[in-house]
């Protein structure tokens, strides 16, 4: 069985819309908070920065990127 294009973008979204539900209800950030991610590269951390990244906006954060290895 395939999955239809639309399907595919409502999972994919769903780690994101989980996470901000999470922030939002433990109250995690707050507009305009700074944050400073570590990123090694990896897939774990290159998928944090992006997620981050999209909830920019969602919350006027200010993103910081310190590459570790």
């Amino acid at each position: 069985m395939s999955t239809s294009r639309s399907e595919a973008r409502r999972k994919a979204k769903e780690p994101r819309a989980r996470v901000l539900d999470f922030v939002r209800a433990e109250g995690l950030l707050s507009r305009g908070d700074g944050i400073l991610a570590a990123c090694s590269g990896g897939p774990d951390s290159t998928a944090l920065v992006l997620l981050l990244h999209g909830l920019r906006k969602t919350f006027g954060l200010r993103l910081a990127l310190g590459h570790v290895n």
